[in-house]
């Protein structure tokens, strides 16, 4: 878990992206706790942002903060923001 939470942080900070085993770890590292845990509406997917959805789903894919920035056309700084 520390080696996912690592790897996490330096591509929220706009570092390279996650590789493939380690997206599955991540995706999988997520189901089991969400399964333990449930999520409230308070927690959930609903209370992000149409645009916060939109940068999740491009991190989960692996790429970085400048990637996804470009790919939305907004700053690097906005994407960030958004993660923050």
């Amino acid at each position: 878990p520390e080696e996912i939470l690592r790897a996490i942080r330096h591509v929220a900070a706009g570092h390279g992206t996650l590789d493939r085993t380690l997206t599955r770890r991540v995706v999988a590292e997520y189901v089991q706790r969400r399964r333990l845990r449930p999520v409230t509406a308070a927690r959930g997917i609903d209370m992000l942002t149409a645009r916060e959805r939109d940068i999740l789903l491009l991190l989960a894919q692996g790429m970085s903060n400048e990637q996804i920035a470009g790919t939305l056309v907004v700053e690097v700084a906005t994407v960030k923001s958004h993660l923050a």
